[in-house]
């Protein structure tokens, strides 16, 4: 998903990935938006309707979960939008299998994962 301002310039997005696993489907999103867009919105709110669109996603393809990675580097590549997860306090869960997330120029997978 691409973040747009009203100047409708490209302000970073959200990197969806499905995850299948003992016949659950979960919608794994890793929220990267630029700091331009963070400098001119609030950032909790910019997270919640970023959550909240997600969930409809969750909702319409009928999806198990919303996951986000526990893993800050994965979930987010901005500092206040890390704080944010970190204190929504949410319920952790840990897949069977380890998911790649990137291979290059850092490799990076994930395991666990907030239930938002």
């Amino acid at each position: 998903m691409i973040i747009f301002d009203k100047a409708d310039y490209a302000c970073g997005g959200v990197i969806y990935r499905t995850i299948r696993e003992d016949d659950k489907q979960y919608l794994v999103a890793s929220i990267q938006p630029s700091e331009r867009i963070l400098s001119s919105v609030q950032p909790k709110a910019l997270y919640e309707k970023i959550v909240s669109f997600s969930k409809l996603i969750v909702r319409l393809l009928k999806y198990d979960a919303l996951l986000i990675p526990t893993e800050k580097a994965i979930h987010s590549n901005r500092r206040s939008l890390q704080n944010i997860i970190r204190d929504a306090k949410y319920e952790e869960v840990a897949l069977k299998k380890s998911y790649q997330f990137s291979y290059s120029p850092y490799s990076y997978s994930y395991q666990k994962f907030f239930v938002a």
